[in-house]
């Protein structure tokens, strides 16, 4: 046994044939579970604890231990104390090399970690260096979207990091949505889901970290329905919600099976789904068959979007054994859900959604800008339904993101720019930005205090094929100057050279 995969030499030998290999990984919910009641933890608490544990042997059994010493403590202090400091302790302690574990714990903040995203969190080391340091650890796992830390490691680590540098802490962050924001801009439609999730993932509300990024969500594959799907469909929606509610869900299905997502077990089995469509072209016929269709299409009626502005109705989503309760079935379906809002980007302005406990997601929704709509709760078979709408505003998803992550990254509103409204803030004046005016004042806070070269902006705002001989620069900080009026010495020109965002109070965002 040992920490390294086999070598290839390995399954060349003579034993090919019989050569085999098991990795040990973390438990899964139910093994989790049980070896916490083992070791004589209550099983309601048991579930509770794997939440923060999240399969992983060692922090179950710190967990096991902990509750049996100091009589039951809250999951926050068993969280954050016992099991989070041993964690980063033992982890961090086994990598001497101090280059490597900067990048261990650059790769703690993310979700995953790639070479551009290194390059930008750590400036002053080779980023492909970095990674390739990164990639021989055992601690790290390869994936699809780049090196992944396991995810109790990963949070031990930021955890860590967090509490002993916090200004570090939220400067990689900013790095890293920096660099994802300019990313998304040029991504290709296929991977503009990974940038969502990786978006989300910077928010630190611990509510939207377990809706939307629980242990296990990898395990499904979400994919369009199948007719053959049509009875275990029904199935859950009549075991969660009743034969009332179901008949809803089997109107839909006879007229748009398509608008349904499926989440499969790796046996190909329903592990749940979701039914997702856009509002225009709705039959009134189906939504006035449904009373929750109907109330939405009264409210978009009373309150509508522009001509070329589009509107998704997110009916349902169901787990087989967890309904609509936060899930890793949930969490799949939801990723693959803003997979669709990616795609409708930028015309996408709203979208409605309907659960009938509502207090399971009130801190989520509120840090996502949903807004709950009392005027269109809906009762069905005695169970009350209610309606939350999410308005990405006039700038669609993009502007919803670099609101929402900013905002909680302290990059919202500066005293010079408000990145969520793309305006320059002086004093109490505003003024809007065009799209080079707002990318190079952005840059050129992000660089606060540091001399910014005319070659940096054009390659890294405007992308590699602009042309360094022109002085389009020039002209747009001279722009700029005029929008910030009384603070337009705020930008400096280094003669030669480039520009310089002075590093006074209130400049840097």
């Amino acid at each position: 046994s040992g920490r390294d995969a086999p070598l290839s030499a390995w399954l060349q030998m003579p034993w090919r044939g019989a050569f085999r290999t098991l990795e040990l990984a973390p438990l899964d919910d139910a093994d989790a579970v049980a070896l916490l009641t083992a070791c004589g933890v209550e099983p309601a608490q048991a579930a509770r604890v794997n939440r923060v544990a999240r399969g992983h042997p060692l922090a179950l059994t710190l967990a096991a231990i902990t509750l049996r010493s100091l009589n039951d403590p809250a999951l926050e202090d068993l969280a954050f104390h016992r099991i989070i400091d041993e964690l980063a302790r033992r982890h961090l302690a086994e990598i001497g090399d101090p280059v490597t574990r900067r990048a261990v714990e650059a790769a703690a903040v993310v979700r995953s970690i790639t070479v551009p995203l290194l390059g930008a969190m750590l400036p002053d080391v080779a980023p492909s260096d970095a990674y390739e340091r990164l990639r021989s650890l055992p601690l790290m796992r390869l994936a699809r979207e780049g090196l992944q830390l396991h995810d109790t490691v990963r949070d031990a680590i930021a955890r860590e990091l967090h509490s002993s540098d916090p200004q570090r802490y939220l400067t990689l962050r900013r790095a890293c949505w920096s660099r994802l924001t300019r990313e998304l801009r040029t991504a290709p439609r296929a991977e503009l889901w990974r940038y969502t999730a990786d978006l989300l993932y910077l928010l630190e509300n611990p509510v939207v970290r377990e809706a939307f990024f629980p242990s296990g969500a990898q395990r499904y594959a979400v994919e369009p329905a199948r007719p053959a799907d049509e009875a275990e469909i029904l199935g859950i929606a009549e075991r969660h919600d009743g034969p009332a509610a179901a008949h809803a869900t089997a109107a839909w299905w006879k007229h748009r099976p398509d608008s349904f997502g499926i989440a499969r077990e790796r046996n190909a089995d329903v592990a749940g789904y979701y039914v997702l469509f856009e509002a225009a072209g709705l039959g009134t016929t189906l939504a006035l068959d449904d009373p929750v269709l109907a109330q939405w299409v009264a409210h978009l009626a009373a309150n509508p979007v522009a001509a070329s502005e589009r509107v998704f109705f997110l009916r349902r989503w169901l787990s087989r054994a967890d309904g609509e309760a936060p899930c890793a079935v949930q969490a799949a379906c939801w990723l693959d859900i803003k997979r669709a809002y990616m795609a409708l980007r930028p015309d996408l302005r709203r979208v409605y959604l309907t659960v009938r406990d509502i207090a399971l997601y009130a801190a989520a929704a509120t840090q996502l800008g949903f807004v709950v709509l009392d005027e269109c709760a809906t009762t069905i078979a005695g169970e009350r339904y209610v309606t939350a709408v999410l308005d990405f505003g006039p700038r669609s998803v993009d502007g919803w993101f670099e609101k929402l992550v900013a905002a909680e990254l302290g990059m919202a509103t500066s005293g010079l720019l408000d990145v969520g409204a793309r305006e320059v803030v002086v004093g109490s004046r505003r003024a809007p930005l065009t799209r080079r005016e707002f990318d190079t004042l952005y840059y050129l806070v992000q660089h606060a205090g540091n001399v910014v070269h005319r070659e940096e902006i054009l390659t890294d705002v405007w992308g590699d094929g602009a042309d360094v001989a022109s002085n389009v620069v020039d002209v747009v900080v001279r722009s700029l100057r005029k929008k910030l009026a009384e603070r337009a010495n705020v930008i400096e020109t280094i003669s030669g050279v480039g520009y310089r965002l002075r590093d006074d109070e209130g400049a840097k965002p």
